[in-house]
């Protein structure tokens, strides 16, 4: 399982390339990408805004959409045997408040992925030393652990993250319709 570790502030870097499982981008090239675009993002050290994110997904063939923060249930996200969904999720990508005094400082925010990888979910967070599959118990192994993960959003949720669905664009289509 591909797994980057955090380095710097280039969480954005290792959830897509996380997401992917495999060096997708590299920091040069996130760089260029940002400010062909003219995104947000700290000189030297990463911290990328969401629409480098969008533009790189979208080169990859893949779309963000955003969860309505108002169900907070997250009904809405297709969590259970994502492999059957009319539009198969290739992963979700998290933005969370950041932690440790810099973030404190610079009131900065984490990337981070979560991806169904062989039967069931696995948060691929690069501040994590090792990727951690939602199955913790025998109770998970039915949904491939899609229940803790609901529960796991939720409380993201209630703590001010921002949540997105990737998907595979649909032919025809392009992520800014």
């Amino acid at each position: 399982m591909y797994h980057e570790r955090q380095h710097r502030q280039h969480c954005l870097k290792h959830a897509i390339n996380n997401l992917v499982q495999r060096e997708a981008f590299s920091i040069a090239s996130l760089n260029k990408l940002a400010d062909s675009i003219q995104a947000q993002r700290t000189l030297f050290l990463g911290n990328y805004d969401v629409n480098v994110l969008a533009v790189a997904l979208e080169l990859l063939g893949l779309e963000l959409k955003w969860h309505d923060a108002r169900d907070t249930q997250l009904l809405n996200l297709p969590l259970e045997q994502p492999q059957q969904q009319q539009q198969q999720p290739v992963g979700i990508v998290l933005n969370v408040a950041g932690d440790g005094w810099w973030a404190s400082l610079t009131r900065g925010r984490h990337w981070l992925a979560i991806k169904w990888l062989h039967g069931s979910w696995w948060n691929l967070d690069s501040r994590l030393p090792a990727p951690c599959s939602f199955i913790t118990e025998e109770a998970d192994v039915a949904d491939g652990g899609a229940g803790r993960l609901r529960r796991h959003l939720q409380q993201q949720l209630a703590d001010g993250a921002h949540v997105m669905l990737v998907v595979r664009q649909q032919p025809g289509s392009t992520a800014a319709e």
